[in-house]
């Protein structure tokens, strides 16, 4: 019996000492880990400040302030730079004539160079970094290979006006949170439609529905009385504010254009609330403007589930020349 004491003591303070050799391994190990990653976070810092380039010239074109660094930039790039400029605001122009003017002029980007990028990070290859400001991580940027694509620097005028006009007003960037884009077409407003139909929230299927006061309540940033603690997270989880807020602001910009972007600039409040916003800019009553709004979105939604009537015609022609082969081949 002593024996098997003795054994069951020792076996235990193996175990004992086994454990505490493990968790003090795992302590240095996590102690050298940290060590290494502030090392490398220090290094990775240093080497973006030791790599930054002074801005020491600019130019304007199109409205925006283009900043740079002479020796660091060829002049075919910057060519091609301010060509992608040049048509982009052609296809913002077409899309919204006079946006460019309201959401562009003013604005400052700077031209970075660099040897890495998020995108590129396996061929580790030059790369000029296009951002808003001095900063060249700011949000939004937009990295561009060399030689540079003037179809990559379209696409990026296109998105900073998106930015830009959420930035018109607080309650328009309350609206429609970082979702910001400038589109004028049926996609999304039957997204939209979409997210409010097959959403588990109660006052999203009443907006659909055509109850005005739900969808003012989903536009506003003040939704108490309108649902209980759960509703919030169903429906922020299920993404319905963001399209939402994006569709009422393109039904906004279609019904309004130009004009209602430069009335939205011209609003002294601060107020969040988009919904009497838009109706001021727009010139119209509240209910009006949601309901107009609703419209909208059914209009959508039956294009998009409607049949051409090329497809009905064809389908008919098919199912009269099976019936006819069916009827020749049957045995009399």
């Amino acid at each position: 019996m002593l024996a098997a004491a003795a054994l069951l003591w020792l076996t235990a303070s193996v175990e004992g000492a086994a454990q505490s050799m493990s968790l003090d391994s795992l302590r240095h190990a996590t102690a050298t880990m940290g060590d290494s990653v502030d090392a490398a976070r220090t290094r990775w810092i240093t080497s973006v400040r030791r790599g930054t380039t002074v801005y020491d010239d600019s130019l304007v074109h199109e409205g925006v302030t283009l900043l740079f660094g002479r020796s660091s930039i060829t002049d075919e790039s910057m060519l091609r730079i301010r060509e992608g400029i040049t048509q982009g605001v052609a296809a913002l122009e077409r899309q919204l004539p006079g946006a460019a003017e309201i959401l562009l002029a003013g604005d400052a980007w700077g031209i970075q160079p660099s040897k890495m990028s998020f995108e590129f990070a396996s061929q580790r290859e030059d790369v000029l970094r296009l951002a808003p400001g001095r900063d060249r991580f700011a949000r939004g940027g937009r990295t561009l290979r060399l030689p540079v694509d003037t179809k990559v620097v379209r696409e990026w005028v296109v998105d900073r006006a998106g930015q830009r006009l959420a930035d018109l007003h607080p309650g328009l960037r309350a609206l429609v949170g970082n979702a910001a884009i400038l589109a004028t077409d049926d996609a999304v407003h039957r997204t939209a439609a979409r997210s409010l139909a097959l959403s588990r929230s109660s006052v999203s299927r009443r907006c659909i529905t055509g109850v005005t006061a739900a969808c003012s309540a989903l536009l506003s940033p003040d939704d108490a009385g309108w649902w209980d603690p759960e509703e919030r997270p169903r429906i922020r989880t299920l993404a319905v504010l963001p399209a939402v807020g994006v569709s009422a602001l393109a039904f906004a910009i279609e019904e309004g254009g130009s004009d209602f972007l430069r009335a939205v600039k011209a609003r002294e409040s601060e107020s969040l609330d988009a919904v009497p916003l838009i109706a001021a800019a727009l010139q119209r009553p509240v209910d009006d403007v949601l309901t107009s709004w609703l419209s909208r979105l059914q209009s959508a939604r039956i294009a998009a589930t409607s049949v051409p009537a090329g497809l009905l015609l064809s389908s008919l022609l098919w199912s009269v020349a099976f019936a006819a082969v069916v009827a020749i081949r049957r045995p009399r």
